[in-house]
Formats: structure tokens, C-alpha cells, sequence
């Protein structure tokens, strides 16, 4: 059993330690199993396993190792996303509110996103800023990482079998992504002024 103590994030169902004795991995844990979390993660994990050759091919989402056991019920193990220098990456939300990254450079990734999640076949369910980290590869180039809200909730996945479907999915996820991003970007260029 592992003994998991550094929780390094929180998200609505799930909570993220770093794994004890590996320090490229990071393990996610249940804490709101009852409110649809159990049923979430059993979605996403099958998902993984469907679709492990092509995960592991894009760099915009994190491999997914299986299950251990912890002293916090199941551990879900992933791949611990970190910048070039060993930080644990932050979020785009992050960036954004702290201004840290241009929307030039923001526009720019997440096309590189797009382009990764269609050429690969992946899915996601809606993307959120606090989901989305930003992986600093060297002081000036960055890239962008899924980290949760991969896969499909469809009972029949269309998308999984027809491309023409999965593109028009992934193109409409990147746009409501786009205008969520807007109204923050707003909403702290607004702040600012005041």
C-alpha cells in the first residue's frame, strides 16, 4: 500500500499526490465517489485503456499506468506533468489571470492542441482552463496538457469510428474553449482597469 501525503491539487471529484517513490508520477484518489466521481473515473479509465497506443503517441495527455492501492482507497497512477526545469507545470488558468504567457503564444497552443487531438483520434469531454496546464519545455517555449475530461460520455461513440465526427467534436470543444478562455481574459483585463 502506498502512503500518499503531498496533495499538489484538487479537482471536483478527484485530489493529486505525487507518487512516493516515483517522482514522474503522480497518483489521483476519489473523495466524492458519490456525486457521479466513482462513474467518471471508470469512464476515463477505460477510455485510456482503448486508447493507450494513441495517448501514448500525443504529447498533449498524460499515460495512464493503472491502479494501486493507497491509504486513500484506489489510486488512479499518471504520468506527473513537469516543466523543463522540474516544476510541477501550472495551469493555463494560471497564466492567464497572472498574465504570464501572451495570447498570441495562448492562440498559438491551442491550435497545437487541436491539430495533436485530431491527428491522434482523441476525445474530450469540455476542456476548462484548470484542466489545461501549460508544460514549460525551456524558458520560452511551452506546450499544452489534457489532464483530466478525456474521452467520450456518448453511449455509442460515434466519434470513435467515424473521423469526420471526432474532427467536428474536437473542432467544436476547442471553440466553446476559446470563448471561455475570452471571458476570462476579459473578466481579469477588466479587473485590472478598475
Amino acid at each position: 500500500m502506498l502512503i500518499l501525503k503531498d496533495n499538489i491539487g484538487s479537482g471536483r471529484h478527484r485530489r493529486c499526490y505525487q507518487h512516493p517513490s516515483d517522482n514522474r508520477k503522480c497518483i489521483k484518489t476519489l473523495y466524492n465517489p458519490d456525486d457521479g466521481g466513482l462513474k467518471e473515473v471508470q469512464r476515463e479509465t477505460a477510455y485510456y485503456l482503448k486508447k493507450t497506443e494513441s495517448i501514448q503517441a500525443c504529447r498533449a495527455i498524460p499515460n495512464y499506468y493503472g491502479t494501486v492501492q493507497t491509504n486513500l482507497g484506489p489510486g488512479y497512477v499518471f504520468d506527473l506533468v513537469t516543466d523543463y526545469d522540474g516544476t510541477i507545470s501550472k495551469s493555463l488558468d494560471f497564466y492567464i489571470r497572472h498574465k504570464r504567457i501572451p495570447l498570441s503564444v495562448i492562440e498559438a497552443k491551442l491550435a497545437e492542441l487541436h491539430n495533436m487531438l485530431i491527428e491522434h483520434g482523441i476525445s474530450t469531454m469540455t476542456l476548462k482552463e484548470y484542466n489545461v496546464l501549460v508544460r514549460k519545455t525551456a524558458p520560452r517555449e511551452c506546450s499544452l496538457v489534457v489532464i483530466d475530461n478525456i474521452g467520450e460520455a456518448e453511449f455509442v461513440p460515434l466519434t470513435s469510428y467515424f473521423r469526420f465526427l471526432h474532427r467536428r467534436k474536437i473542432n467544436r470543444s476547442i471553440q466553446r474553449f476559446k470563448q471561455r478562455l475570452g471571458k476570462i481574459i476579459r473578466t481579469v483585463d477588466a479587473s485590472e482597469a478598475r
